[in-house]
């Protein structure tokens, strides 16, 4: 079969990988390119496979999953949950604004930086039970560590105010994430202490 006047795609992306070269036909004398995938793996992918705009990696993606199916039930769960207004879950979650970091719509990104899940005990959580989904505000907790992260729960009052976390660290300057901590831990001394050096 001819393909002399095929249109050279080199250069171009499709999907997660990148043409590289025109590669040798294979038996069915089916035109074929030598691609990059994002992960750095060469792949060979037949021509009519790019354009079709399919999803087309060098496999990874499948890998990926196969080797962390704990962490991309959790990841998929998070999705559905906010993005999809058919879900059980969906008013308490994205009917409510709950967001999810765009670097995480990719489940690689969601891994590397939440980490495999430490124990079966645990599952993921959100810190700020107010914000999105997001490597600052996420993290692997226990069922008891989620149940001190209840937003009732997280309150420090002093002087006739009462603080949230958010506030307190905004009002104080202090990392958000430290002060997080301390309210969890109950370390209402060591609250005081900090607003009696700016009061």
């Amino acid at each position: 079969m001819a393909h002399g006047n095929l249109k050279d795609l080199t250069g171009q992306r499709f999907s997660k990988v990148v043409v590289l070269y025109r590669a040798r036909d294979n038996h069915d004398a089916r035109v074929q390119w030598m691609c990059i995938c994002d992960c750095g793996r060469l792949a060979l992918v037949a021509r009519h496979q790019l354009l079709t705009n399919k999803t087309i990696n060098c496999g990874c993606f499948t890998r990926l999953v196969r080797e962390n199916p704990v962490e991309y039930t959790c990841w998929t769960n998070m999705r559905t949950r906010c993005l999809n207004p058919n879900a059980v879950e969906w008013q308490h979650y994205g009917g409510r604004g709950i967001t999810i970091d765009s670097t995480w719509n990719e489940f690689k990104n969601f891994l590397s930086d939440i980490g495999k899940r430490p124990s079966t005990d645990m599952s993921l959580d959100r810190i700020d039970n107010s914000l999105g989904y997001s490597k600052e505000n996420c993290r692997w907790a226990t069922i008891s560590q989620q149940a001190n992260n209840k937003q009732s729960s997280l309150k420090f009052e002093y002087a006739g105010h009462v603080y949230s976390p958010r506030e307190f660290s905004e009002l104080t300057g202090l990392n958000y994430r430290t002060v997080r901590s301390w309210f969890t831990q109950g370390q209402s001394k060591l609250l005081a202490s900090k607003l009696v050096e700016i009061i």
